[in-house]
């Protein structure tokens, strides 16, 4: 929902070629090492706020290695969906206890190929994924899948540095190296912004799904320079440069911090959700 082509929201440099879901598995490394994870009361919170009652069985898209996925599998059995075999390998080595224990099922799959027989879930959840899916085929899809009472809760974090000083020395490394990666500083988000509301009129739009609710939080997380720095390396641009540019990137990033003796990085993060409903035209 919030769109690849994020127009003013300086913040977002996603890629708008949706096939580039499928790269990630090159930066497994990066990715596992440096994004992080919602806080283990992300998912509790966000059902109190919704008043929905614990699930029996729930989906999530797009696990990545895990990073909200941890917090899924504390709350009920869960379906990690993640089409990249080396990120579903890392991601089943991670929480490898819960998927000896059952609670686990991680399935090398796009979400495309599931149908009703692979359901029903009480929630579908998607974290910094669901916009690399093709929305007349997504909405319809998640409403096919969910019970009657279920909800599909999409999720996406927009960080920004705390430290605007490391954010301008960072730029001049990123204008060069991977221009997607310049930051403005923290953006003022709200709700109301144009960029989320045209994508709560695009699950409208499905006919298949209405948004119940959206929400805006924010929280800080410190990391190390070197779980920032591969942060920075894990987004989809980065896996198609060449192994040499990726390393300049890389040996780039690594000497801003070492000459401002940076060892922590605080990050802020406006984290986006919005949780929708199928609609009656939907079936049951």
């Amino acid at each position: 929902m919030v769109r690849a082509d994020a127009g003013r929201l300086a913040c977002v440099r996603a890629n708008t070629d949706r096939s580039a879901r499928f790269v990630f598995g090159d930066l497994v490394e990066f990715y596992d090492r440096g994004r992080p994870k919602a806080p283990a009361t992300y998912v509790e919170a966000a059902l109190q706020r919704l008043r929905s009652g614990s699930p029996r069985r729930q989906l999530e898209v797009g696990a990545g290695t895990g990073q909200l996925t941890a917090a899924l599998v504390r709350l009920a059995p869960t379906v990690a969906l993640e089409p990249s075999p080396p990120m579903a390998e890392r991601l089943s080595d991670n929480l490898g206890p819960e998927v000896a224990a059952g609670r686990l099922q991680v399935w090398e799959r796009t979400f495309e190929s599931l149908d009703a027989s692979d359901g029903p879930f009480d929630y579908i959840w998607s974290s910094d994924a669901w916009h690399w899916l093709e929305p007349a085929v997504a909405y319809p899809l998640a409403a096919t899948l969910l019970t009657a009472s279920g909800l599909l809760i999409n999720t996406w974090g927009f960080p920004a540095l705390a430290d605007l000083g490391l954010t301008t020395a960072l730029n001049e490394v990123y204008k060069e190296l991977n221009p997607h990666l310049v930051r403005e500083g923290a953006p003022r988000l709200s709700v109301e912004d144009e960029l989320f509301a045209d994508g709560r009129d695009e699950v409208e739009r499905s006919g298949a799904m209405i948004v119940v609710d959206a929400w805006l939080d924010h929280r800080a997380v410190v990391v190390t320079s070197e779980h920032y720095l591969d942060w920075q390396l894990s987004f989809a641009h980065t896996a198609y440069l060449a192994v040499e540019q990726r390393l300049r990137l890389r040996d780039a990033i690594a000497s801003v911090l070492a000459q401002r003796r940076t060892e922590l990085v605080e990050v802020l993060i406006s984290q986006y959700t919005v949780a929708s409903a199928k609609t009656r035209m939907a079936g049951p």
